[in-house]
């Protein structure tokens, strides 16, 4: 083999050399940038999760604050003469029936809001998955690529040698 022979080989793979340097370096980016979004996604997730709890705070209270007005306007109605007695028994229990229809819907809305944020982490983790398992397949190829010109060019040396 001759000197000239000997520096190309030594060319190519430091050529090869690069690429894989090149390659890692971009699949680390691509690792730091996956972190940075899973971050994010966490932060997004906290605040959703802080908003529906200051969410079911104020709907809580507006209930007890409502629950509190109907229980004095009873007490009101009490005092009241008997020809109204009878109109406003059924007023109360229309609104005691309106707030537990109201109580339902918040809790379904709360639980909807709930599930809709357990689904959206998994969709998030599902997809920070799929980016890594294309990182992975991404580096195997690069790799694959890497070691085929390597024995290429170590097929060539040999066939120069002969």
């Amino acid at each position: 083999m001759t000197q000239r022979e000997f520096e190309t080989i030594i060319n190519k793979l430091d050529n090869l050399d690069v690429r894989l340097n090149t390659l890692e370096r971009k699949v680390d980016e691509d690792n730091r940038r996956l972190v940075q979004d899973n971050q994010l996604l966490a932060e997004r997730i906290d605040l959703y999760r802080q908003t529906s709890e200051t969410q079911i705070i104020s709907i809580r209270a507006e209930i007890e604050a409502f629950q509190e007005a109907n229980k004095q306007q009873a007490e009101a109605n009490k005092q009241q003469i008997e020809a109204f007695q009878e109109a406003n028994k059924q007023q109360i229990e229309a609104f005691q029936e309106a707030n537990k229809q109201q109580i339902e819907a918040n809790r379904q809305q709360i639980e909807a809001f709930q599930e809709a944020n357990k689904q959206q982490i998994e969709a998030n983790k599902q997809q920070i998955e799929a980016f890594q398992e294309a990182n992975k397949q991404q580096l195997n190829v690069s790799l694959g690529v890497l070691v085929t010109a390597a024995a290429a060019i170590l097929a060539s040396v040999v066939l120069g040698m002969q």
